[in-house]
């Protein structure tokens, strides 16, 4: 007979945000361009970092993210600002 455990986790709530974002057109080529938030590239830029440590550790940048996520928090790099 085995033993299985279950942990229960807890609901997580959704942070709603609304943002304001320029739409026009290149004057150029008239491809419909869009302006950024600074939430957006902020964000972006985390995530790009994250892949290219990801690559240049030969690793797949999922398994990465993930095993970075659960690290200890003293081990961790802090890949998000904290705000107080």
């Amino acid at each position: 007979m085995a033993q299985q455990y279950q942990t229960k986790i807890p609901k997580i709530e959704p942070t709603y945000r609304k943002f304001n974002v320029a739409i026009g057109r290149c004057s150029c080529c008239k491809r419909r361009v869009r302006g950024r938030t600074q939430a957006g590239t902020e964000a972006q830029g985390i995530l790009m970092s994250v892949l290219r440590t990801a690559a240049q550790q030969c690793k797949n940048a999922s398994d990465f993210l993930a095993e970075t996520l659960r690290a200890p928090p003293q081990l961790a790099p802090r890949l998000i600002a904290t705000t107080t």
